[in-house]
């Protein structure tokens, strides 16, 4: 695939920091080390670890109720969805194009009324296109490493605004964003529709890989920033976005104490998974 040349040379050139972070964060339980790894084990990612370790459900926690209305882009299997719900009992619209998690995400909610998985993914127009698989990370614009997928799937892209007008949704309370590299043009089409000050809540995960990623990324904040704030950022992982008509609540402020505590907590995790099962007597 096309890569973003700035992101393989801040690759390589940070490759021995990584090297001694990696060391540093070996505290970390098993589920995070992927995201420290795939990000370079930088500050952003360790912060984003230790939030999530404070509060599970710290990338859901905005000001919602049951009368929400919730869209999951890239869904998967649902994680995301099942945790909204549980937290605010609202509903949820959850798309995703790839045909096995849709499967697997429509047996999980088929008794789950509120959540509605569907299936295909949001765009900048209507297509079929080729999805390469590679789990959670399956992508329609390459893969960041190119040796994790042997196979791709042609899966069907919905225009947003044609999808949003079928399923008569006019106002969005959170729109979660997470399509590998994809959503540049997901926005580009929501900027451009004039969509945005309909959605309160914005959270969303850019791709630094994808070529021209830094000026999209850029072009897309500037546009929310006329009508949103910035409510927290871990760059290239996520960040989220609230509406200035409807301000979120002044968010959990990581101090280093706070820091440190939570990495005496990962630890103290992490050795009490190490050591043995006693044995019976």
């Amino acid at each position: 695939m096309s890569r973003n040349l700035i992101y393989d040379l801040k690759l390589a050139a940070g490759a021995p920091v990584a090297a001694l972070r990696r060391r540093r964060d070996d505290h970390a339980p098993d589920t995070a080390q992927g995201m420290l790894e795939l990000r370079g084990h930088s500050k952003a990612a360790r912060e984003l670890m230790a939030m999530k370790a404070i509060d599970p459900a710290f990338l859901h926690r905005a000001d919602l109720d049951g009368d929400s209305v919730v869209v999951d882009v890239g869904a998967y299997r649902g994680d995301g969805a099942a945790q909204i719900h549980d937290l605010y009992g609202c509903r949820v619209y959850a798309f995703e194009p790839n045909p096995a998690a849709f499967a697997a995400m429509e047996e999980r909610f088929a008794d789950v009324a509120e959540v509605v998985p569907v299936p295909y993914g949001l765009g900048g127009a209507d297509a079929t296109l080729s999805l390469e698989l590679a789990g959670p990370g399956s992508s329609l614009h390459g893969l960041v490493d190119d040796d994790r997928s042997a196979s791709a799937v042609e899966v069907r892209v919905r225009d947003v605004t044609a999808a949003l007008d079928e399923l008569g949704l006019d106002r969005i309370d959170f729109l979660k964003v997470n399509i590998e590299g994809a959503e540049f043009d997901l926005f580009d089409r929501i900027i451009g529709a004039g969509l945005l000050p309909d959605v309160r809540y914005v959270l969303i995960q850019f791709h630094e890989w994808h070529p021209r990623a830094h000026r999209r990324r850029w072009r897309i904040r500037r546009e929310l920033k006329r009508t949103h704030d910035l409510v927290w950022d871990y760059p290239w992982i996520f960040e989220l976005w609230c509406a200035r008509s409807q301000p979120h609540p002044p968010p959990l402020e990581l101090t280093p104490e706070l820091q440190a505590a939570v990495i005496a907590k990962l630890m103290a995790r992490r050795e009490a998974q190490e050591v043995p099962d006693a044995p019976e007597t």
